[in-house]
């Protein structure tokens, strides 16, 4: 192959689509499709198969690929600041325009080269609202790696790209719109200026929408319509455009290529754009729709657009990746430092090497033990949080995603006059008296804690406590919350009596153990 596309090989995954009708879902395994599942609805018991497959394969991760109505694209000017004051700008924007709670991200444009030199920026943002919620809720119950959603008309830019290249196609049209038919949503239309998103427009399928001639009606005038749009986005017309349709075989034996009004026209079914990007392995001939195309491409794509977060599964990656990050950073210097004592001892016991070798060797040795340290004093100064992380890691296997999204729906009421001290978890399988049902997963899970308090009076710190306990129970209200140890002063000598009136000479830490109970 003469030409480097952006997808490579099929990486072990999981990806589900997620449309306005319906989802799919594709397990990709050993570089093909080994399975693929259309569900109506987040709410179908056929979700119970979606729930078996990620359970079999738990160290596979999962993305989410939307392409919902819900979804806003708005290209924004920005005035001309430097590029650290476009950042604050444009932090500024998405506050002011867009919902703290949706899945909201922003992508550049370009700049303009001449007169003011304004900044171009889409900000794009995904409404946390059903159907989505729903199926990504479904996702994030399950304990596979979650490794975010991205949005379709932003993920096949380089779909655009790597047809170009693998057809040869050496034209340089400065508008180009790219038309898919899927199952999950309809017709997805996607306008590109200069290789750049610029305009999206999603056309949900229609009654009659099964009669080819029907289909390629509404497609017809949808185009239409976009390009009525794009001329107020200074498109003119055939000279410098393209446009490239995916669809079924019987759908594009009807579309009149004189009829699209643009300067060239390529008409592929799925299975053709498969052939020329090598992912025969993951689509067939039989596919009359886009989806599995799509999806495919974007498991081998190897790097992806753009990843949108909510501030729940930010959290949630964070907690992951710091996990992984310090085992990782800590597991390296101690192999390093082990692997060269080794070394070192075995060049110093061997009897027959010359000793300007050693000493050359040891020299070495002291290099990169500097480098190792220069690099260990690079780490993230707030090295206890990491070491906190890392001992919840060791608590709890990393799969056990459940459990740590606890710990981070409870962790606001701790702070520095609620003090974590260590965290103990068991868990077990309770056999359900309804036939037919599942063992409920039942977990304990055993805080040991400090209050630390200003003045010795019992009164004021039950009172404290109680609070605590409320809050705490407001955080995580399906679970039973309790103390199995209340705190209580029992060292009055920390303590001294000042003009009639109790006053602390010393912060006092006064231990306590609360215990949360549930069923996952």
């Amino acid at each position: 192959m003469k030409f480097k596309l952006t997808s490579g090989k099929l990486k072990n995954q999981f990806v589900l689509s997620i449309g306005d009708e319906g989802a799919i879902f594709c397990h990709f395994d050993d570089g093909k499709l080994v399975n693929k599942l259309f569900i109506e609805s987040p709410v179908s018991p056929d979700i119970a198969l979606i729930e078996k497959l990620m359970s079999s394969y738990k160290k596979t991760p999962v993305y989410v690929l939307v392409d919902v109505i819900e979804q806003n694209y708005s290209q924004q000017v920005l005035p001309p600041v430097s590029s650290f004051g476009i950042r604050q700008q444009v932090q500024r924007r998405v506050k002011r325009d867009f919902q703290p709670n949706d899945f909201n991200n922003v992508l550049f444009i370009d700049r303009m080269k001449e007169g003011r030199k304004d900044w171009n920026f889409l900000f794009i943002s995904l409404a946390n609202s059903d159907p989505f919620a729903k199926w990504l809720e479904v996702i994030l119950n399950q304990d596979n790696y979650f490794k975010g959603v991205y949005l379709l008309p932003l993920e096949v830019t380089k779909l655009v790209q790597d047809i170009n290249k693998a057809t040869l196609d050496t034209r340089k049209s400065e508008w180009e719109l790219l038309v898919l038919h899927n199952k999950i949503g309809g017709f997805r239309i996607v306008a590109f200026k200069n290789g750049k998103l610029i305009f999206t427009r999603l056309a949900q399928n229609l009654i009659g929408d099964n009669i080819p001639d029907i289909i390629v009606g509404n497609m017809e005038q949808e185009i239409s319509n976009t390009v009525e749009y794009l001329k107020h986005l200074a498109f003119k017309g055939e000279a410098d455009s393209k446009i490239t349709i995916i669809a079924g075989a019987e759908i594009l034996q009807k579309v009149e290529v004189k009829n699209l009004k643009f300067g060239a026209a390529d008409l592929f079914t799925p299975y053709q754009v498969a052939q020329r990007l090598e992912l025969t392995t993951a689509v067939t001939d039989k596919d009359r729709f886009a989806d599995i195309l799509l999806a495919s491409h974007f498991a081998a794509t190897k790097t992806h657009i753009l990843k949108f977060d909510s501030p729940y599964t930010k959290k949630l990656d964070m907690m992951y990746k710091s996990i992984r990050g310090a085992c990782f950073g800590f597991a390296l210097i101690l192999l390093a430092i082990i692997g060269l004592s080794a070394d070192e001892a075995y060049q110093i016991n061997q009897g027959n090497q010359d000793k300007e070798d050693a000493v050359l060797r040891l020299n070495q040795a002291q290099g990169k033990l500097k480098d190792i340290q220069t690099k260990k004093a690079a780490l993230p100064s707030n090295i206890d949080k990491i070491l906190d992380i890392m001992n919840i890691a060791n608590t709890f296997t990393p799969d056990k995603y459940r459990t740590l999204r606890l710990i981070i729906e409870i962790a606001p009421v701790f702070n520095d006059k609620r003090t974590v001290k260590g965290i103990t978890y068991t868990a077990s399988k309770v056999p359900l008296a309804t036939q037919g049902k599942k063992a409920a997963d039942h977990f304990q899970m055993d805080i040991e804690m400090n209050f630390v308090i200003q003045a010795h009076d019992q009164d004021l710190l039950n009172n404290i406590a109680d609070n605590f306990l409320k809050d705490l129970q407001r955080l995580a209200p399906k679970y039973k919350i309790a103390y199995s140890s209340a705190p209580k002063i029992v060292d009055e000598s920390k303590f001294e009596q000042v003009n009639s009136a109790l006053v602390r000479t010393q912060d006092v830490m006064i231990p306590a153990k609360i215990s949360i109970t549930g069923d996952f």
